[in-house]
């Protein structure tokens, strides 16, 4: 009886000696890897190398996705929100002095504040 379905394995051009590897009787599934035990049997097992599959982000955070991605933050202006500059940092963080505290409800303007 002639075989009808066959399997094509390309060997290296050399190796350092012969062996036999036992190959599943299928093709595996999405994400799973060969894997062999250590004397020739191969088995299809889950992919648990820890490799990244894919990142995303939500906003403020962008992410180009895949596995290689690009992780970025936007920088927050009027209208987009995101992460603060440092020159805006010590801008803010001057705007108060060493000696302001504040209880209660604050309200009004940078020239007519007004403590409740």
């Amino acid at each position: 009886m002639t075989p009808v379905n066959k399997i094509t394995v390309k060997a290296p051009n050399s190796f350092g000696a012969d062996y036999t590897l036992t190959l599943p009787v299928d093709d595996g599934t999405l994400n799973y890897v060969l894997a062999t035990n250590g004397a020739g049997v191969t088995s299809w097992v889950p992919n648990t190398d820890g490799g990244v599959i894919s990142v995303a982000g939500s906003g403020p955070i962008a992410s180009s996705g895949g596995q290689n991605p690009t992780i970025s933050i936007a920088t927050a202006n009027g209208t987009t929100t995101g992460a603060i500059t440092g020159a805006d940092w010590t801008t803010f963080n001057n705007k108060l002095g060493t000696a302001s505290v504040f209880a209660g409800d604050v309200s009004g303007t940078a020239s007519t504040i007004s403590v409740d």
